[in-house]
């Protein structure tokens, strides 16, 4: 009994959802014929309760097509009538590609109006939404170049400039597009002018960004865009060298040229002073015996003309130099080995050898002072002496016989002379040098202690000083 209660309540349930569905399936059909008669207002109405009913149902994406097409139909009978509000108003409920197609004239024809009675904002508002909201309407270029020469009346530049740029990128070669080129070549004097303010304050990169804007879209001005970018590079690469930025420099050197080829001779001129500089540069490392820094130097130029030929020659001659220099070193640490065995001659032999290899001043002085102590070592009174006696050319010995002569005028055979006499004096390689003159009235003592390694010698009294 319970088992037939349970089937029972099925059936009813059943019954319910039958009659239910054939209920608003005759909504349906009744929003249908009123479709079919035309009269899209009543028809609209029991498609929206169809739909608001029975958003699943098997008859739903029918019902909401042919409410999209009533609505559609509504908008051409409005448009045909000039309605344009009210058009635009089904167009946009209607929902469709063919309803967007006719929206976009429903607004064009808005715009018109707006315009003819002088209302600019109402006119660029429905230019903006047709240029958002409706992308494929033929009518966009003119649209855009209506709004051009209004912005223009308005002085709204970069507004202009926007536009100008979605036509060409958009709608390249439309007749709308080269049309509005005459307005851009009238500011493009000015928006360059402006553009150049940023280089003069040494702000590159914004002043080429701003050419770059205007770079692909026709204008009159291209050939001077070009040219203004060129010198702009130029200044980049000036900038980028100071401050050893060397292979920016080059890139920027490059697009110095790409953008105006007239710049070649002069850039190429630039480059090879740059090359001549590291090569000087490095010319002047070699004289301090600093061989790699010099090399690393000539490498340089290589940054900027590959395989410079003059960069080449002063890599090979360097390379020449540097075998000498270790060559030179080692002569200098056996004859270093010589001087600590006070094997003097030796040390000087091999010292003459490392010089004649590559000239290290240290091994020039190392000479010098072999020389010295070979003398020093042979006789080193009579080398004292000789350090006295031609000191500039001979000047001691000439005022002392001078000033002897003097005295003999005065005194003549009472003057008496010790001649040239050396003799040891406290410490190694130390001697002092003399000469007395004597007098009946007055003496002079002159005396000088000399250094025989380097023969270095100070006066020991006034009048020794005198005579220097």
């Amino acid at each position: 009994m319970k088992k037939m209660k349970l089937l029972s309540n099925s059936l009813i349930l059943i019954l319910i959802l039958l009659i239910s569905g054939c209920f608003l399936n005759k909504k349906y059909y009744l929003a249908h014929s009123f479709y079919k008669k035309r009269n899209y207002p009543v028809a609209i109405e029991n498609y929206d309760i169809f739909l608001k009913k029975s958003p699943q149902s098997a008859l739903a994406t029918k019902a909401e097509m042919e409410r999209s097409d009533c609505y559609y139909k509504l908008g051409l009978k409005a448009f045909s009538k000039k309605y344009w509000l009210l058009a635009k108003k089904f167009f946009y409920l209607a929902n469709s590609y063919q309803a967007d197609e006719s929206m976009d004239n429903c607004c064009f024809e808005m715009a018109k109006i707006a315009f003819e009675n002088n209302d600019i904002d109402s006119t660029l508002i429905t230019y903006d939404y047709i240029i958002t909201h409706l992308q494929t309407s033929e009518l966009i270029p003119e649209i855009l170049y209506k709004r051009i020469n209004i912005n223009y009346k308005l002085n709204n530049k970069n507004q202009i400039f926007t536009d100008y740029k979605l036509l060409w990128d958009n709608y390249p070669q439309n007749e709308f597009s080269i049309k509005s080129q005459s307005v851009i070549d009238n500011l493009m004097p000015e928006y360059i002018n402006n553009s150049l303010t940023f280089k003069d304050s040494a702000k590159y990169e914004i002043a080429i960004d701003l050419l770059f804007g205007m770079i692909d879209y026709p204008t009159s001005f291209q050939d001077r865009i070009n040219v203004e970018i060129s010198e702009i590079y130029l200044l980049m690469a000036n900038e980028a060298f100071e401050q050893k930025r060397f292979y920016e420099t080059r890139e920027y050197f490059q697009k110095t040229i790409s953008y105006n080829p007239e710049k070649e001779t002069f850039v190429q001129d630039q480059l090879i002073n740059i090359c001549d500089s590291f090569i000087n540069t490095g010319n002047n490392l070699i004289k301090e015996n600093k061989i790699d820094e010099a090399i690393t130097f000539y490498e340089k130029a290589f940054i900027f003309i590959p395989e410079y030929p003059s960069a080449n020659d002063a890599i090979t001659n360097a390379l020449d130099l540097k075998i000498k220099q270790q060559k030179s070193l080692e002569l200098k640490d056996i004859a270093l080995n010589y001087e600590n065995e006070e094997d003097y001659k030796q040390a000087l032999k091999y010292f003459k050898q490392s010089y004649s290899q590559y000239q290290i001043p240290e091994v020039k002085s190392k000479i010098f002072l072999m020389g010295n102590l070979i003398e020093a070592e042979k006789d080193p009174k009579a080398f004292a002496k000789s350090i006295i006696l031609n000191y500039k050319n001979g000047i001691i010995p000439q005022k002392v016989n001078a000033l002897t002569n003097d005295l003999i005028l005065l005194f003549g055979d009472e003057v008496e002379t010790s001649g040239w006499n050396a003799m040891y004096s406290v410490g190694k390689y130390k001697y002092e040098v003399r000469f007395d003159i004597l007098t009946s009235k007055e003496n002079y003592y002159f005396i000088w202690r000399v250094n025989l390694e380097d023969r270095s010698f100070v006066a020991l009294n006034k009048i020794s000083e005198e005579l220097l």
